[in-house]
C-alpha cells in the first residue's frame, strides 16, 4: 500500500537519475573490491542509525526520496531515507541536551505506509519536549512526505515547491484475460482453511471481495493520515478534508493560503545560524538572492 504521489514521484525520479548512475558505479566498485558485505553493512548502519547533522544547536535530518521502512539497495541507489533511520535520528536529537531545534529537510514524493505512522508519531513526540521542530520543503513533500512535515511545529517551502497528495492507494489488477486469450489456463488453489488468502491475485478475474478488502486497507490508512495531519496542523478533521486537497498537490502559495504550510522561505533563512528561532522565518529580498541549494550550505558546514 502506497502513500505516494505519482506526479511527485515522476518529478523526483527525474532528479534522482544522476545520483543513481553514480551509486551504480560505487556499487560495482564495492563488489569488485570484495568488501561488499562490510561496506554495505556500514551504509545500512549509518542510514538506519541515530547520527544526524549538526549546525550549532540545530539538528538537521533529511527526509528524502521514496520512503520505505528499512534501508534497501533501492534506497541507496536513489539516495532515499528510510523510516527506521528518520526515527532513530529524531529520537537521538530529541535526547541530546545540546540540541534545542530540529529541522527536517524534506524532498520526498512519499512512500510506503508501513513505518510512516510511527515515524510521524516520533516527530510529534519531539515537539512535546519543547524543542522547536521545523520542516523545510525543497522542492516537494507529497503524501508520506507531507505526513512527516505536518508533524512539525511549522512548515516552510521554497517558492516553486509543492505539497499535498493526502491519502493512500493500492493497485488491484488482473492478467487473467490476457492469459486466457493466449490459451493459457491458470488456477489458484487455496487451502480450505484460507479461502480468502491472496484475494485479488493477478492470475484471477477481479472480484468484489478483493475490491472490498483493498478498499478497507486504503480507507484505514487514509483516515490515519487525516487524523495525523489534523493533529499536527492544529485544525479539525473537517478542514483537512475540505481545504487540504483530498489527494491533490498544491504549489507553495496555494498551500499557504489553504493552511497546509506556514509560508514560503529559503533553506538559508530557515536554517539560520543554528539557534532556536522565536520568530517566523521570512522570505526577504536578501533571502531571494541566496542560493536555495542545500549542497552549497552543506559544503560550508563541512558535513556533506
Amino acid at each position: 500500500m502506497l502513500l505516494a504521489s505519482e506526479a511527485a514521484m515522476e518529478n523526483w525520479l527525474s532528479r534522482a537519475k544522476q545520483t543513481a548512475q553514480l551509486r551504480l558505479m560505487e556499487l560495482a566498485n564495492g563488489v569488485q573490491s570484495g568488501i561488499y558485505g562490510e561496506w554495505w553493512d556500514r551504509i545500512v548502519s549509518q542510514a538506519e542509525g541515530g547520527e544526524f547533522k549538526r549546525h550549532g544547536s540545530t539538528a538537521v535530518i533529511d527526509i528524502c526520496g521514496a520512503l520505505g521502512y528499512k534501508y534497501s539497495i533501492w534506497s541507496y541507489l536513489y539516495d532515499s531515507a528510510c523510516y527506521k533511520g528518520i526515527q532513530g535520528k529524531v529520537i537521538a536529537a530529541t535526547n541530546d541536551a545540546s540540541i534545542d531545534r530540529i529541522v527536517l529537510y524534506i524532498d520526498s514524493p512519499g512512500g510506503d505506509h508501513q513505518g510512516c505512522p510511527e515515524t510521524g508519531e516520533t516527530i510529534w513526540q519531539a515537539r512535546q519536549t519543547g524543542k522547536e521542530v521545523v520542516a523545510f520543503v525543497d522542492p516537494e513533500a507529497a503524501s508520506a512526505g507531507y505526513w512527516m512535515a505536518s508533524q512539525a511545529d511549522k512548515i516552510y517551502c521554497m517558492g516553486s515547491g509543492w505539497v499535498g497528495s493526502l491519502g493512500s492507494q493500492v493497485l488491484l489488477y488482473s492478467m487473467s484475460r490476457m492469459y486466457a486469450e493466449s490459451g493459457i489456463d491458470i488456477e489458484v488453489l487455496r487451502a480450505g482453511i484460507s479461502p480468502d488468502k491472496n484475494l485479488g491475485h493477478p492470475y484471477e478475474p477481479l472480484s468484489d471481495a478483493a475490491r472490498e478488502e483493498r478498499q478497507g486497507w486504503v480507507d484505514k490508512a487514509g483516515n490515519m493520515f487525516v487524523e495525523a495531519v489534523s493533529r499536527g496542523r492544529g485544525v479539525d478533521r473537517a478542514k483537512v478534508l475540505d481545504r487540504f486537497g483530498q489527494g491533490r498537490m498544491f504549489f507553495a502559495d496555494d498551500a499557504t493560503e489553504r493552511g497546509m504550510i506556514d509560508g514560503v522561505s529559503t533553506w538559508d533563512v530557515v536554517l539560520g545560524d543554528g539557534s532556536k528561532k522565536d520568530d517566523k522565518p521570512g522570505y526577504s529580498r536578501n533571502a531571494r538572492r541566496q542560493s536555495n541549494s542545500r549542497f552549497r550550505k552543506w559544503d560550508s558546514l563541512g558535513v556533506r
